[in-house]
This record gives structure tokens, C-alpha cells and sequence, in this order.
């Protein structure tokens, strides 16, 4: 349990304590190491498209698989969601039982259930597996004998996966979206690598490299700069303001890669184009060969195919609580839901990656490819009310031109550096990197980020009337933990 800046108490996602708990009841068979381990060696992780060096390598998705997959993920959403409702109905009327905990533990995976194992919401954090019935009534003795440590369980991964909840992820409080089964990220190509928008189009000089990455960053705090001084963000009351993702979101190029745990999210982005501000679909034209479009096959791509990556959100929860290097999976980390409405409608999180990072060569996900056709690209875009459910209307005034302004901006302030510089644990002098920097056309300057009162009050103006029409107000149910 963790106490944010307005004195609430925020709880965690869970997974700080819930290896306490599985160890006492089943040992070695409840260690994250040991989950980890039975994910990574499995025959579904070590016969997946893994780090592909060209398109034929990664296996292909018909539309029909693709529609089914969609359909689970939507299962797991509404049946999590329904599981979460009785539960909390029957805590309020103060008549659960030993049994009700057992049902929803064994729903989730966490102790046998009625179900296969792949069918629970966390399938892989917990080695039920048994190779006969003496080995079967062992686990069960054990689960019965701890049925004290399955409430507590149970009720943890509960508050961890409660839409609306103020939970503690990575040492950043927010509000959280709820569930989510996978990570999913949708590409409009092959683009044969995959990286940070910030660290695209990189040069080959080192000192190049760094100046480049000073100046993305320099941008970036900025943003964060300005940001900080709303006041909708200042008086936001759920948590922390996540502004790298803000900046992702709104147009800034970032360290930081976007995913969701929505695979028709995923597929919009991988079936349409933006195109002077408005979305649409991909035109058959811009996917009838190979090279069809110059940008993809400039980096030798393929036009003809949408990707899609993915890995299982247990799996990545538990990698970055358990901290083991030689099973280290990627750490995707949760927006929730943010002060602008932009982020929480594409289900959003992101991995906040370094330089060089490349997702095509991260292990971590799975890679598919499909072929672009008039059908999947029409469809999507109508699912998503031709991009709409997730680019919300948002009358939020100059928001996003200001955005703009820092995006082309030469001059930044004396602030922004010196946050940059620390940031980036740079070590060369910072007079020698602010003439470097003006030698490329970067000026440092004393005076914060020009944004005028004007603008900065028809912002917030806009943004409280917004908020009064679309935002429903939540009152995130805290407890303490305790861990064994």
C-alpha cells in the first residue's frame, strides 16, 4: 500500500505480493521464477515468431482467426467483468463464503477451478499441472488448509484488475483500466524493424545519435514543463499525470512504443492511414505489391501485409516484479486513464524503451502478419466508427496546436535542459553540449516554453466544460495490503 500526494491510499496490481501467497500454498510450483520459466520453455513461446529477419518468417493470420480472436479477447473482458460484479455484490451484502473465494480463485487460475487452465484469467501464474490423482489431492489439501491466504489472494488480484481503481504499478499511481488478458500492437506493414519514434531515422555518428536524443528529450520535458502548470493537471485527482504518454499520444515523438490490450485497437492501426489529420482505411492501391508504398519499401518492408505483436500480460507483470535477468520479458506499462481522453480510448500502455530498441527483435512478443484486403481494412474501420471510439472528439481548444508549436520549437528553456541533462546522465560539459546543440540549430534560453495566458485559459476553459459532458465520476475503493 502506497500513499499519493493527496494522501489516498493507493493499492498495487498485485503482483508485488501475490508470489508470497502461491509460494506458501504450493511451494515451488507458485514461484514466478518457476512460471516464468514453464511460459518461456513451452512449446507455444519456443515455436512462435519470435525475432523475424524477414516477412516470410512470421506465420500469417487468416480474417476469420483474426474475427475469433478478437471475439475471446472480448469474452475474457466481459466474463472478467461480470466474475468482478457478483463478487463485489455479494462483499456488499457482506455474504460471501468460503466457497464463493474458492470459485473466483479457481476463475482466475489461482487454485483448480472447473475450467481448462488456458480458459482462466491468468493462465500462466500458477503451475496446476499433475500427473495423477495422489499428485491432485496434494494441491488440493493445500489450497483447503490455506483457504485464509485464497481470500486474501483472491480480493489482492481483485482490487489489481477493478476498472476505476487507484492502483500502484512501477512506482506510478493511476487510475486504473481494468483487465487485461494481452498486449497487442497492430502495424500498417512490414516495416522490417520497429522502433521508438524518437529514435527513427537515426544517423550513423555517435555524437549525432546523442544530440538527437538530447533534443527528443528536450521536447518531451517541455511538454512535461508546460503541462505541469494547468491546472486540470495540476488538481487531477487520480493519480499520477503520465505525460510521456500524453506527449506519444498527442504527436510528439517519445522513447516510448504504444500497445494496448484491445486487438481491435491493434488491427485499426494496422489496417488504416492518417492522411492530412483524418483517419481511413488503407486503399487497395497503397497494398497491391511489395513496394505499393515508397516509405516501407525504402526500409526494405512489404506493403501486402499488416502485423500484429502480442504477449500475455501475466507473463510481463511477473517479469517485471520478479526482476530475473535470464527471464527478463519486456515491461509494458499501463496509461490508465489520463486528464486528456485520448489515451484510456485506445486502451493504452506503452514500453518506455531505451536506444536502440527494435520489437521486431524482442523475444518477449509474438509476430503476425495478414494480408491487407479491402474486407479487414472496411471493417475495422467501421468497428471503430471510422476512428472515432478511439481518436474521441475532444474540444479541448489549442491543445494540440500548442502540442505542434513544441514539436517544431528550436528554443527551449534553461529548465528543460537541465532536466534533460540529468535525465540522460550526460556527462560532457553543459556549455560544450549547448554550443553543439546551437551548432544544430537548438538554442537554450532562460525563459520557460512561450505559451500565452490566453491560450493556456481557452485550454483549461475548454477542458473543465468537456469534462462536465463526458467524464463520470469514480470513487476508487481502497484497501490495505499485507503480504506473508
Amino acid at each position: 500500500m502506497t500513499v499519493n500526494n493527496s494522501g489516498v491510499r493507493v493499492s498495487s496490481n498485485g503482483y508485488d505480493f501475490l508470489e508470497s501467497y502461491t509460494t506458501e500454498i504450493y511451494g515451488e510450483r507458485g514461484s514466478f521464477r518457476h512460471n516464468l520459466e514453464r511460459y518461456v520453455y513451452s512449446e507455444d513461446f519456443q515455436t512462435a515468431c519470435r525475432m523475424p529477419k524477414s516477412v516470410e518468417e512470421i506465420p500469417e493470420l487468416s480474417f476469420d482467426l483474426i474475427k475469433q480472436q478478437i471475439q475471446r479477447e472480448e469474452y475474457f473482458k466481459q466474463y472478467c467483468q461480470h466474475v468482478m460484479d457478483v463478487f463485489s455484490q455479494r462483499a456488499q451484502a457482506g455474504i460471501l463464503t468460503d466457497e464463493d473465494y474458492l470459485e473466483v480463485a479457481g476463475i482466475m487460475g489461482l487454485c483448480p477451478g472447473h475450467g481448462d487452465w488456458h480458459e482462466t484469467l491468468f493462465p500462466h501464474l500458477v503451475d496446476l499441472f499433475v500427473s495423477g490423482e495422489e499428485e491432485g489431492e496434494a494441491i488440493w489439501q493445500s489450497v483447503e488448509s490455506n483457504l485464509n491466504i485464497i481470500r486474501v489472494m483472491v480480493t489482492v488480484m481483485c482490487d489489481g484488475i477493478r476498472h476505476g481503481q487507484i492502483i500502484n504499478h512501477n512506482g506510478r499511481n493511476m487510475l486504473s483500466l481494468g483487465y487485461a488478458r494481452n498486449y497487442f500492437r497492430g502495424e500498417n506493414a512490414y516495416y522490417s524493424q520497429s522502433f521508438p519514434s524518437m529514435y527513427r531515422n537515426m544517423p550513423a555518428d555517435d555524437e549525432e545519435i546523442m544530440l538527437r536524443r538530447v533534443t527528443g528529450h528536450l521536447r518531451m520535458i517541455e511538454f512535461s514543463l508546460w503541462l505541469n502548470s494547468l491546472s486540470v493537471v495540476k488538481s487531477w485527482p487520480y493519480g499520477d499525470v503520465f505525460h510521456g504518454a500524453l506527449a506519444q499520444h498527442y504527436g510528439l515523438p517519445t522513447n516510448g512504443i504504444d500497445m494496448t490490450s484491445d486487438l481491435k485497437v491493434a488491427l485499426f492501426f494496422a489496417c488504416c492511414t492518417n492522411d492530412n489529420g483524418a483517419w481511413r482505411p488503407l486503399k487497395e492501391a497503397e497494398y497491391c505489391a511489395k513496394d505499393a508504398r515508397d516509405s516501407v519499401a525504402g526500409l526494405g518492408g512489404d506493403s501486402r501485409y499488416g502485423i500484429i505483436f502480442t504477449a500475455p500480460a501475466d507473463t510481463a507483470n511477473m517479469s517485471m516484479t520478479a526482476q530475473i535477468p535470464e527471464l527478463h520479458l519486456a515491461s509494458v506499462t499501463p496509461v490508465g486513464i489520463q486528464p486528456f481522453m485520448r489515451c484510456a480510448s485506445q486502451s493504452a500502455y506503452i514500453i518506455e524503451a531505451g536506444y536502440p530498441y527494435d520489437l521486431y527483435q524482442d523475444p518477449s512478443f509474438s509476430k503476425f502478419k495478414f494480408r491487407l484486403t479491402p474486407k479487414i481494412c472496411e471493417w475495422i474501420f467501421a468497428e471503430m466508427d471510422e476512428g472515432r471510439k478511439i481518436f474521441p472528439v475532444e474540444d479541448i481548444g489549442p491543445f494540440e496546436a500548442i502540442v505542434k508549436r513544441i514539436r517544431e520549437a528550436k528554443r527551449f528553456s534553461q529548465r528543460a535542459f537541465d532536466n534533460t541533462y540529468a535525465h540522460l546522465r550526460l556527462t560532457c560539459p553543459k556549455d560544450e553540449l549547448k554550443n553543439k546543440l546551437q551548432q544544430n540549430g537548438i538554442e537554450i534560453v532562460a525563459e520557460d516554453f512561450c505559451c500565452s495566458v490566453d491560450e493556456n485559459e481557452a485550454l483549461e476553459q475548454c477542458y473543465r466544460q468537456y469534462l462536465e459532458k463526458k467524464r463520470v465520476d469514480i470513487s476508487p475503493q481502497i484497501k490495505f495490503r499485507f503480504s506473508i
